[in-house]
């Protein structure tokens, strides 16, 4: 349905075609466009720089608790407040880092 009627919008704008290719052509190298590439390109590497601290920082995030949980011998309630405990240790763990 999408492509159907992306080619419906394509077809009914046809003759825009040509000037909308040598527009993207005209401003793919202009200095214009490159500042503001750079400008997007420090600002994505610096979010994912924070990204990575984020998720490093701790074991939040990192796909260490199923680990933890397959190795644990009970019932399927107990694995469960197993989940919740060390959820609750990594609350406990952010908590204390912001206070310092």
């Amino acid at each position: 349905l999408y492509l159907v009627a992306g080619i419906y919008v394509l077809a009914i704008n046809v003759d825009q075609i040509p000037g909308m290719l040598r527009l993207i052509l005209a401003s793919a190298f202009s200095p214009s466009e490159s500042a503001g590439a750079f400008i997007g390109g420090t600002a994505g590497y610096a979010f994912l720089f924070g990204m990575k601290r984020a998720l490093f920082s701790s074991e939040a995030g990192q796909g260490t608790s199923p680990i933890a949980h397959s190795a644990a011998k009970t019932d399927r309630g107990r694995r469960g407040r197993l989940d919740l405990a060390q959820q609750k240790a990594a609350a406990d763990e952010h908590t204390e880092h912001d206070r310092q």
